[in-house]
């Protein structure tokens, strides 16, 4: 699933399976007129992103 086509993803719970760390995505929203978002929630999906690299980007 691309979470940026699809909407926001709701992130419930993280898994440890023997492929590594993950992510279960229990559910998704639309986000609707880019001009209603609150675009503070982006900021806070990047700092996710930096904080749990391991989660989203590959080992370098």
């Amino acid at each position: 699933m691309d979470i940026w086509k699809e909407g926001l993803a709701i992130v419930q719970e993280l898994i440890l399976s023997p492929q590594g760390l993950g992510i279960r995505v229990l559910g998704t929203t639309d986000w609707g007129n880019p001009s209603d978002c609150d675009y503070k929630i982006y900021e806070q999906v990047v700092e996710a992103t930096h904080r749990f690299k391991s989660i989203f980007y590959d080992a370098e």
